[in-house]
């Protein structure tokens, strides 16, 4: 109970879980367990569900439909006829847990407004460092705590606008771990490449598509196309420096 930080004793386990076990949490909001080899080559097949206490304090509010792709920073209709019930939306990682360890857990709230009597108008965070593109369990949870079934969303990255090309005239200077150009009218900047094998640019030489070569000062010469950033190592000698 997070308003009390204390712990209650849930239902007892049939069979010890120690070590390489798991506990997973599943669509339907039940949790799997499974695994466990106490010695070498004693190995326990069996598995297990465990129904936690919340799922028996009443009706389920019932996702009748979601999106199943949703970009960062976007905003989603969720069609749910209890909507006036509801207290949050809430996206939950798949699970990867071993040793006692889940190295994916996450669980982030999803905002949300109301909107007529059977629908939530709900707002996808923009930033990826809090949800990692990729999939995830959508729930909707009610003011008695009871969770529906999980409808899957995948959550994908904005498509980034394609870089402007080089024109004639334009100056391109190698800075710490990126290329960059420089508009000579208004000096203007924009990104050509960042990260990859450019960390030092020592030397720039372009080519007639216009392509981009770079010597770094790891010895790397590196063919760089401006209009997507894509970098392709072409040697790797450090007698280049």
């Amino acid at each position: 109970d997070p308003a009390t930080n204390t712990w209650t004793t849930g239902a007892k386990a049939r069979v010890p879980r120690m070590y390489h076990s798991i506990a997973i949490l599943l669509p339907d909001a039940r949790v799997l367990t499974a695994g466990s080899n106490p010695s070498r080559r004693n190995d326990e097949m069996r598995m297990e569900v465990y129904h936690p206490p919340y799922l028996f304090r009443g009706p389920r509010p019932c996702i009748e439909s979601a999106p199943k792709k949703v970009t960062l920073g976007a905003s989603f209709n969720v069609h749910i006829a209890e909507a006036a019930d509801i207290k949050w939306l809430s996206l939950i990682r798949p699970m990867a847990t071993t040793h006692s360890y889940d190295s994916d857990q996450r669980l982030v709230d999803v905002p949300f407004r109301r909107s007529g009597t059977c629908h939530l108008n709900a707002q996808m965070p923009a930033n990826p460092n809090l949800i990692p593109p990729g999939y995830y369990m959508l729930f909707a949870v009610n003011r008695r705590g009871v969770p529906s079934i999980a409808k899957w969303i995948q959550v994908v990255a904005p498509v980034k606008p394609p870089r402007p090309g080089l024109v004639r005239g334009d100056i391109v200077v190698g800075t710490g771990n990126r290329l960059v150009r420089v508009d000579p009218v208004n000096g203007a900047t924009s990104v050509i490449a960042e990260g990859g094998d450019i960390q030092n640019a020592l030397g720039v030489a372009f080519d007639s598509h216009p392509h981009i070569a770079v010597v770094t000062d790891s010895g790397r010469l590196l063919h760089v196309v401006p209009a997507s950033g894509a970098q392709t190592v072409i040697v790797n000698d450090a007698r280049l420096y």
